[in-house]
């Protein structure tokens, strides 16, 4: 038992002087250490806001993913940060971005797309479920200067409005923008990635306490590919064609995810009218989505180097029901609940969901089911469903907080410098 200091106080000083003494010089400092400033750098915790407090979250999609972002039940992506998803081609990145933006605008509030490859389709937004007509602006340039000067012309008119009301900016993407001396023929290719790192670096360090505090999100999708060349640094990331998964910028990041085809093969599924081979996800006649992996390769608000995986729908949405289920079933011994109540998935052909009172051994609740109607329960069946999210909030949430509770181990060792073909 470590020993307890007792606070003494100074010589010829009474506690309730030292107090008062201690409380005037901290209100002294506040005072001086703010002049000049245009928004307060130091604060009294104890009667100020932290500009480091989150004051709203943006639902991703995937329910395995709020959780492990934010390590709370209504979580998500958190206002006031910098965000990125990374990862090789055509693995789901500009589809995940718009379901994101698609959950900002349900929430009432405004998004703002950056779509610097010049690709995004009107009607595609609208299938995915993105009102473009209403509370959305799409901007189109690829100069990485230009982008930072509108972003921060967008922050600083959004203050003056309602804080509960989100705003997101979303970057699709970053290694599709360049610096200007770039495009004015000032450096060549050679010089590009650490032009591109050099200007990225401070953009983002001037935009960081901008948001802070704010009901602003920016979410940066990017992209890896092989690394061609290691002398532009660990900004290699940001080159059109030298990429790495490391980087200068991603000091700023309050989280970085990468995305990445599932690994591993599990074999052949079937269920209702898709089939999944490796990672591809079929319909009837042709291929509707990809399996992915989403690892937390950094994340400042809950544990990192977690993993979460599902199926992004091309023109649809995330969709989850499988793997969170296999999640849930690999929890070894069942989800202890309250109550004594113990939650056990397990699965086969039929599968099952079964709660059990371990104070009576009486079984309260027992489901039995097809892997195909999984989907259909969940809509239909609000018991069932409310077991669902009691069994994910207890498996996620109790596993990142507690070390002896783990439901998968990552391995990180490649998150770094994994290499995918280039373009041909």
């Amino acid at each position: 038992m470590p020993k307890k200091i007792e606070v003494v106080p100074s010589v010829g000083i009474t506690e309730v002087g030292q107090e008062k003494f201690l409380s005037d010089f901290s209100s002294d400092l506040l005072k001086e250490l703010n002049k000049g400033e245009d928004s307060p750098v130091v604060m009294n915790l104890d009667a100020d806001s932290d500009t480091s407090d989150i004051i709203g979250w943006i639902p991703t999609g995937s329910l395995q993913v709020d959780y492990m972002a934010s390590n709370r039940e209504t979580g998500g992506f958190p206002a006031g940060r910098i965000i990125e998803i990374f990862g090789s081609k055509s693995c789901g990145k500009t589809n995940w971005g718009i379901i994101i933006s698609k959950n900002v605008q349900q929430m009432g509030g405004f998004v703002v797309y950056i779509d610097a490859e010049f690709t995004m389709l009107t009607d595609y937004l609208e299938k995915m479920g993105v009102n473009p007509r209403k509370n959305f602006l799409l901007l189109q340039t690829n100069c990485i200067e230009t982008i930072f000067k509108k972003i921060e012309y967008i922050v600083d008119k959004w203050k003056m409005l309602n804080k509960s009301i989100p705003l997101l900016i979303v970057w699709d993407s970053v290694a599709a923008s360049a610096a200007a001396s770039y495009f004015a023929g000032d450096i060549d290719d050679s010089q590009r990635t650490a032009a591109d790192a050099s200007v990225l670096t401070k953009g983002l360090k001037r935009l960081t306490p901008k948001i802070a505090g704010k009901n602003i999100t920016v979410l940066c999708l990017n992209q890896i590919r092989k690394v061609l060349d290691m002398s532009g640094g660990p900004a290699a990331r940001y080159a059109p064609k030298e990429k790495s998964a490391n980087s200068t910028a991603a000091f700023d990041h309050c989280m970085t995810l990468r995305i990445q085809m599932k690994t591993g093969n599990d074999g052949d599924m079937v269920t209702g009218s898709r089939k999944i081979v490796e990672n591809t996800v079929y319909g009837e006649e042709e291929t509707i989505g990809v399996v992915v992996d989403a690892v937390f390769v950094k994340n400042k608000i809950a544990p990192p180097h977690r993993k979460a995986t599902f199926e992004i729908r091309f023109g649809h949405g995330i969709v989850e029901d499988e793997q969170l289920f296999e999640r849930l079933m690999h929890v070894k011994g069942g989800i202890s609940g309250p109550e004594g109540l113990l939650y056990e998935a397990s699965g086969g052909q039929w599968r099952s969901l079964t709660v059990t009172d371990t104070k009576t051994n009486e079984i309260v609740y027992e489901k039995k089911f097809r892997g195909g109607d999984l989907s259909v329960l969940r809509r239909t069946d609000e018991e069932f469903e409310k077991h669902i999210q009691n069994m994910t909030k207890l498996t996620f949430v109790k596993a990142n907080r507690s070390p002896l509770r783990v439901v998968e181990d990552v391995d990180i060792s490649d998150l770094y410098d994994e290499t995918v073909p280039e373009d041909n």
